[in-house]
């Protein structure tokens, strides 16, 4: 059994956990990055929902896409995450500025996908081989309904072969 150490988050650094395939890699964003707006939106927020400039927030995203890009992030899809169970697949439409689900799940490389959490607890899954990853914001209603189980059916892969990393909760 493989131990993961704490991420330190002030790095902003892209990191593989232990075990895992080193396509896979993760990215822990903190409020500790400089931001454009005033308080108390003068942290970095990636978040559309919360009152901020819409502007602003989008130039974060960017800001992140372009510092992402050197460990070969070309895409970053977002989430607009509801409390529930949907899933959004890499094959779905397009919709701007994000999905209404609360996992995403990717086989492409070079995609990155984003969740936000304050006290829900974020999920990385992915398979042995690095093929298959989501990425999954777990609060107790989606937790309660079925977020992780409808993750891993649209991962496609054996149960037994998915890794696990939970980020840092309430």
């Amino acid at each position: 059994m493989n131990t993961v150490q704490p991420v330190d988050a002030a790095l902003n650094q892209p990191f593989t956990p232990p075990g895992w395939p080193a396509a896979v890699r993760l990215y822990q964003s903190s409020r500790e990055h400089a931001g454009l707006g005033q308080p108390p939106y003068d942290c970095f927020n990636v978040a559309l929902h919360v009152g901020d400039d819409p502007a602003q927030v989008l130039q974060h995203r960017l800001d992140l896409l372009q510092e992402l890009a050197p460990a070969g992030v070309q895409r970053i899809d977002w989430l607009n995450q509801v409390h529930g169970t949907a899933v959004h697949r890499d094959t779905d439409p397009l919709q701007w500025p994000a999905w209404d689900a609360d996992a995403a799940v990717t086989g492409q490389a070079g995609q990155a996908l984003a969740i936000m959490t304050a006290d829900c607890l974020p999920v990385v899954l992915c398979d042995a081989a690095g093929t298959a990853v989501a990425c999954i914001h777990a609060g107790w209603r989606g937790l309660q309904g079925g977020v992780l189980e409808a993750s891993i059916a649209a991962m496609g892969c054996e149960p037994g072969e998915i890794l696990a990393w939970l980020g840092p909760a309430i």
